[in-house]
């Protein structure tokens, strides 16, 4: 719980994050990464890959697309080379 305190300290700093989750998990030991773990008893959602299958992926803010890139699919420009003799 400590760990999950100072995070949510420094969360707000970072202005970019909506909805934090937090999960205890041990991927050494397993623990809470499939199915819910006997050492923590006292957490009482889901494991982590149970919550990421449930994870809305478009969240309501949008970061600004970089002026180069352009969709995937779309063609890039004829490149203009001049004809050589």
């Amino acid at each position: 719980m400590e760990i999950r305190d100072e995070f949510e300290d420094f969360i707000p700093k970072l202005d970019v994050f909506r909805d934090v989750k937090f999960i205890p998990i041990s991927a050494l030991n397993g623990d809470n990464v499939v199915t819910a773990s006997p050492h923590t008893p006292w957490y009482e959602g889901p494991p982590l890959l149970a919550h990421l299958e449930t994870v809305h992926i478009a969240s309501d803010w949008k970061p600004q697309r970089a002026a180069f890139s352009r969709p995937m699919g779309e063609p890039p420009e004829q490149p203009n080379r001049p004809a050589t003799a």
